[in-house]
């Protein structure tokens, strides 16, 4: 990308230079809606000693901190920025969204 040759003229994508000369620019948000992220669906959290984990076995259960109606965390980067309901699409799990963090 080319930038302005002064700090008057405008750099490409909006903003200008500053008069250090650094691109002053607003970040185009059209530019970040292909940007592909890993979001987890948090069903719940249990806590267990080694010694039972080395235990588990075939048809073993695993009891969760969360009831069934409970709500579920969708998470990005460690961040909860949303909650849901397991429901069914196709065959396959998904969230209805219920609250979104604010």
């Amino acid at each position: 990308m080319k930038l302005p040759d002064n700090e008057h003229e405008s750099a490409r994508g909006g903003g200008s230079l500053s008069k250090d000369g650094s691109a002053g620019r607003r970040l185009d948000r059209q530019m970040l809606n292909h940007v592909e992220v890993e979001i987890e669906a948090v069903l719940g959290y249990a806590q267990s000693s080694i010694g039972a984990l080395n235990e588990l076995a075939k048809d073993s259960v695993l009891e969760l901190d969360r009831a069934l109606n409970e709500a579920i965390e969708l998470k990005l980067n460690g961040k909860v920025i949303a909650t849901g309901e397991i429901v069914s699409l196709d065959g396959k799990f998904a969230v209805r969204i219920v609250d979104i963090a604010g």
